[in-house]
């Protein structure tokens, strides 16, 4: 007969065989969480990416992905800006021709009117506009560009680049890119060239003039031999228009300001100090804001207008 082992030692016995396999378990996970932590640092590879370099130009390394939440990784103390006006993700890359290595950055926004306001508030302060099809500019060798939903910069590593070199990868580059919904650019080429003061476009996204009511338009300065006043505008539906006004009026109101008897579809007033004269139709809301008189604010109000009955949506 053989010996019977005692019910307490098989316990015991049982109890280390478990042990054995929870630790065991333990093991195995903080390996593959070590192994997943170590992954989730390092930027994603993006599957493809649509991007084109000019001809005989050459990408280095490849190119990375930083999504929305990470774009500290690669722009620390930069990126701020990005998820204030609502970023998706950064892709990055360096490219080089002849001996020169330039560093791409393209951040795809949420929407048009995100990446355009990305391009106004970073606008240097001094810069030369470019003619690439579509809103962009130079400053120090370093091009930026506002395309749909796109944000691009492309900045040379070397000082005193030829910017040519910039400009051709930019437009390569702009080249894979599929166009979205232009609606932000379609709505600032409204704004006037002439006379407009460099660097005032401007998209106001908390307010315009202190008036919250106004948030979410366009606007630029101008100066002319009658004054200086701001244009703005803002794409809206056919409902919209009565309720901003009369939330522009009790604003007006509030902060002491003039008002005076017009139409339903407009505003007119004293400002600060200044006059304030609004209106909608087809679609946009228009106004003018500036050192005038009302008449004068009508008369190129009116002109402004005018440009309303050009937008592909714009019902006459």
């Amino acid at each position: 007969m053989g010996v019977k082992t005692p019910k307490s030692e098989k316990v015991i016995s049982l109890l280390l065989s478990a042990g054995l396999v929870v630790v065991s378990a333990l093991i195995v996970c903080e390996v593959f969480r070590s192994k997943s932590l170590a992954t989730s640092t390092r930027p994603a590879q993006p599957a493809s990416i649509s991007y084109k370099l000019p001809a005989e130009w050459k990408l280095e390394g490849s190119w990375e992905t930083y999504p929305n939440g990470k774009l500290y990784e690669k722009i620390d103390g930069q990126e701020t800006i990005f998820y204030e006006y609502g970023v998706n993700r950064l892709d990055c890359a360096s490219a080089s021709i002849n001996n020169l290595s330039f560093d791409i950055y393209v951040y795809q926004m949420n929407d048009p009117d995100g990446a355009l306001g990305v391009y106004l508030a970073q606008a240097p302060s001094d810069y030369e506009e470019l003619n690439i099809g579509t809103m962009s500019d130079i400053s120090g060798g370093q091009v930026r560009v506002f395309q749909g939903a796109t944000y691009l910069e492309i900045a040379p590593q070397e000082k005193n680049t030829d910017g040519k070199f910039t400009k051709e990868l930019a437009k390569s580059i702009l080249s894979g890119i599929k166009r979205k919904n232009m609606t932000g650019g379609s709505i600032i080429e409204m704004l006037p060239t002439t006379g407009r003061e460099k660097g005032t476009l401007a998209f106001n996204k908390e307010n315009a003039f202190g008036l919250k009511s106004l948030a979410g338009t366009f606007s630029a300065t101008y100066t002319d031999g009658k004054g200086q006043f701001d244009y703005l505008v803002r794409k809206i539906s056919s409902a919209e228009g009565k309720t901003i006004l009369g939330k522009v009026r009790d604003e007006v109101k509030e902060f002491g300001g003039k008002t005076h008897d017009v139409p339903p579809e407009s505003f007119a007033g004293e400002f600060m100090g200044k006059t304030l004269l609004l209106t909608h139709k087809n679609n946009f809301l228009c106004g003018i804001y500036g050192d005038i008189s009302i008449e004068q604010a009508q008369s190129k109000l009116d002109l402004l207008m005018l440009k309303t009955k050009e937008q592909p949506d714009g019902r006459k």
